[in-house]
């Protein structure tokens, strides 16, 4: 599904070796709470 797109960039081979794994746990909650307001948004529209 969609939500996936976002931290496809960031969770690629680039800087994998550089990053500490705070930042790389601050990404995949970033992108999970992405997902989450979009599946969210798709479900129950705010009017």
């Amino acid at each position: 599904m969609g939500g996936v797109e976002g931290g496809e960039g960031a969770a690629g081979g680039e800087g994998r070796g550089a990053k500490s794994l705070s930042e790389v746990l601050l990404e995949v909650g970033r992108s999970a709470e992405n997902a989450f307001y979009t599946f969210m948004g798709l479900i129950a529209p705010i009017h």
